[in-house]
């Protein structure tokens, strides 16, 4: 069994996301001569207590969506699922715990070094 999913608390929302989809996609259909870009992709992160709870999502999503769940052991801990609607792509992705600690660990500098000062050079 399939269920419907949203990280939104509010079911409201996520519905009206859907029908914003359906609209856009009917406007542009009748409006050609309007620029569209070629693709879009359109990405989840699940939340989870711990990465097995996370990975655990993005493999009943992978189930859902029927496609591949890759899963990063040996690099940056992620594992992630993509299915593809010809130029538009549905991705989940969870994120590492370790991943997350270095990347906050790195924008921890965010700010501390301006190009423009004479003593950072």
């Amino acid at each position: 069994m399939i269920r419907e999913m949203t990280y939104d608390p509010n079911e409201f929302q996520a519905r009206e996301f859907v029908s914003g989809l359906r609209r856009l996609a009917y406007f542009l259909e009748r409006n050609r001569a309007l620029p569209s870009p070629l693709n879009v992709d359109m990405i989840v992160f699940p939340r989870g207590e711990s990465d097995e709870a996370r990975c655990a999502e993005v493999t009943r999503i992978g189930a859902a969506l029927r496609s591949e769940v890759h899963h990063d052991h040996h690099g940056s801990g992620h594992c992630r699922t993509t299915k593809s609607f010809g130029g538009v792509s549905y991705t989940a992705v969870a994120i590492s715990t370790r991943a997350r600690a270095q990347y906050d660990a790195l924008m921890s500098y965010d700010g501390s070094i301006h190009p423009t000062d004479a003593d950072a050079w």
